[in-house]
């Protein structure tokens, strides 16, 4: 998806206040906005009639999916709403690794037709599944969930494992869990098109405990690696039985523990001191902790794994009773 280009030459007259932020040519033609107003530079075409102001250079991604949303707001009908993985970046739900702005998902229940657009691409549905959590309809998070079928396993699992997630320290904007493990099984075991095989195992391997996409990525390269699957957001305590903090994931039967270092581990000095003293003090404890950073789990994906089986299989086997 192309960022959003101003168009034409440069006429400042106010708009009318009625007109909103985004909104159709044809609606500021009949409040009294001129041609050459229409084409100036602080304004956008997003799409084809409509307008909206120019985008800062460079809003790609999650971004700019969010604005193209807004500016094609004024043309959804009763019953559209913006689904598949346009509805993923509106909820900031994880995007699959180099999303570059594709174009719009559109769903619309029947009988209503596709949403045709350039830039916009049109599904039809059955079902009513519209939600509204910030302001613009979006695939309710069961339905979103089937309408991923069509992506790589880990990347449903990483939407799966965000949506079932319940935040520790919840920010205000922040409205998981959107579902849980349970429904999302049974949405999986009934769907009956393209795509189940992969939703019932994406759904069996979804986990509560899971607070980053790269997270579900080290989960599953030591699931595949042949490892019992490891515990995930574990409370890792002391010999006096203190908490020393939360651990991403291990094997506490083994005192071993899997982290992924992410680059606000280091960029940020309060996070890195914490996590100095809390990795200091698994390790007085007698646990083991391995961490593995972006290019572990996607350079290297067959060395990381070696990495964590030789580990496991050092490990002592402690009685934890």
């Amino acid at each position: 998806m192309a960022a959003l280009h101003p168009v034409g030459v440069n006429q400042r007259s106010a708009l009318p206040p009625t007109l909103g932020r985004a909104f159709t040519v044809a609606e500021a033609r009949a409040a009294g906005v001129t041609r050459n107003r229409l084409a100036a530079t602080d304004l956008a075409a997003p799409f084809h009639g409509l307008r909206t102001p120019a985008a800062p250079a460079g809003l790609v991604g999650r971004a700019g999916a969010k604005a193209r949303c807004l500016a094609l707001e004024p043309v959804l009908r009763s019953g559209d709403r913006f689904s598949h993985l346009t509805a993923v970046a509106l909820l900031d739900l994880p995007l699959p690794l180099g999303f570059a702005d594709p174009t719009v998902h559109v769903s619309a229940a029947a009988p209503l037709t596709p949403l045709r657009r350039r830039g916009v691409t049109g599904h039809r549905t059955t079902d009513q599944g519209a939600w509204s959590p910030f302001g613009l309809p979006v695939s309710e998070p069961i339905r979103l969930f089937v309408e991923l079928h069509a992506l790589p396993l880990v990347d449903i699992v990483a939407v799966a494992d965000a949506m079932v997630h319940v935040p520790r320290y919840r920010r205000a904007t922040d409205i998981r869990p959107l579902a849980t493990v349970e429904q999302l099984v049974e949405a999986a075991e009934n769907h009956r098109g393209r795509g189940a095989r992969a939703l019932r195992t994406a759904a069996g391997l979804a986990r509560t405990g899971v607070s980053s996409p790269f997270e579900t990525r080290l989960r599953l390269l030591a699931v595949s690696a042949g490892l019992p699957e490891p515990e995930t957001d574990l409370a890792v305590r002391n010999r006096s039985g203190n908490l020393i903090g939360w651990f991403d994931m291990g094997w506490p039967e083994r005192r071993l523990l899997l982290e992924y270092d992410g680059e606000q581990h280091r960029t940020d000095s309060r996070q890195y001191e914490h996590d100095q003293y809390r990795l200091e003090s698994a390790h007085l404890a007698g646990f083991r902790v391995i961490r593995v950073r972006k290019a572990g789990i996607l350079a290297s994906p067959g060395a990381t794994q070696h990495r964590i089986r030789v580990a496991y299989e050092d490990s002592r086997q402690y009685d934890v009773r």
